[in-house]
């Protein structure tokens, strides 16, 4: 959750364990992310994809279908693509044992991340576990 959007840069998304944490999350083959701007970026590469997430109270989701290689992201309970269906997902290809991750450019920016499945503001897709850990 955006707990205070006051300036910066924010990106969500996952990455594997070869993801480097020098850089953003989106910025090697090793990892995949959602700026705040609304574009999706992997492999350094940025493609529009989604609406902006940039104002406090915002709530970004990820759907990971580990089995399909799969990433779909949610703003306040919208998902972009249908990860009950498996389509319209931001990426897909993703293999190996993933890591959520999050990237901050400004320090003045405060979110706050749930990973536990009770703490979570919306449910999952369909067919998905609640939370990182249930």
């Amino acid at each position: 959750m955006v707990d205070d959007a006051n300036g910066g840069d924010t990106m969500v998304g996952a990455g594997t364990s070869k993801f480097s944490l020098d850089s953003y999350c989106g910025s090697d083959d090793e990892s995949w992310g959602w700026y705040g701007s609304g574009t999706k970026y992997t492999n350094g590469a940025s493609t529009p994809y989604a609406p902006t997430y940039m104002n406090d109270g915002d709530v970004c989701g990820i759907a990971l279908d580990l089995d399909n290689g799969k990433i779909w992201f949610s703003l306040n309970g919208v998902w972009t693509g249908d990860p009950a269906a498996g389509t319209g997902e931001a990426f897909s290809g993703l293999s190996g044992t993933l890591f959520a991750a999050v990237s901050l450019y400004n320090a003045s920016k405060i979110l706050s991340a749930q990973f536990a499945s009770g703490d979570l503001t919306h449910a999952a897709p369909a067919g998905f576990t609640s939370g990182l850990y249930s």
